[in-house]
């Protein structure tokens, strides 16, 4: 449904860069959702939806993220190209210097490459920090971020065990920006933010969150 109403919305308004990132993230998540066998004109539909959308706008953020996720989570033969997805990190990290640090070390984790992942990711961190990321206000932070970029900023803290201050900034930020129309379960949330209060010493705050994310889904194992 929500395909065809994007589809329906490109029919009316015409090309629009915001709609096509939107377009392609629905066909993503769509592919994940059917039998591999039927998930091939989703992945198409997805590459290029976000490649359009890069050529209505370069500097679009949330559409360069997502292309270099797809670009190397999608096998050659259906259109992945992670030489390319390196390529879209560089511009990404032109932009904004952290999100490229970020998309570089998914690369690298995606290649196995976990030294020069952590490496990557600390230098995303270690720029945060001296933005003072945690007293800023982070409405205008995240304004040209993907809805999960915060999420990401959060469960990568966590894996890599780097800075967790500011991973609970961003989780909390998630948290409280959180709609149902949100495609990360709000349950994970919370469990993100329970690994970043035990990182940080604080065991009961740590338990008064797993309560929650066991709240909003008693079946969360």
């Amino acid at each position: 449904d929500l395909i065809a109403a994007l589809e329906n919305k490109l029919d009316i308004q015409g090309e629009n860069v915001q709609l096509r990132y939107l377009l392609g993230g629905a066909n993503g998540i769509k592919a994940l959702q059917v039998n591999k066998m039927f998930s091939i004109p989703y992945v198409n539909a997805m590459l290029e939806n976000f490649e359009q959308a890069l050529t209505l706008d370069s500097k679009h953020l949330p559409a360069l993220e997502a292309y270099v996720e797809a670009l190397c989570m999608v096998p050659s033969l259906l259109g992945g190209d992670r030489n390319m997805a390196k390529q879209y990190a560089k511009q990404l990290k032109e932009l904004d210097p952290v999100q490229g640090f970020f998309a570089m070390g998914f690369i690298a984790s995606i290649e196995e490459q976990n030294k020069q992942a952590k490496d990557h990711f600390k230098k995303a961190f270690e720029t945060l920090e001296t933005q003072s990321f945690c007293t800023q206000k982070l409405a205008d932070y995240f304004m040209k971020s993907s809805m999960n970029f915060p999420y990401k900023m959060a469960e990568i803290s966590t894996a890599y065990q780097l800075s967790p201050e500011i991973g609970l900034c961003a989780i909390n930020y998630f948290i409280d920006q959180y709609s149902p129309f949100d495609t990360l379960p709000l349950e994970w949330a919370y469990f993100q933010k329970a690994q970043l209060l035990i990182a940080l010493g604080k065991k009961p705050a740590a338990s008064l969150a797993l309560k929650e994310s066991l709240a909003i889904n008693p079946a969360f194992e």
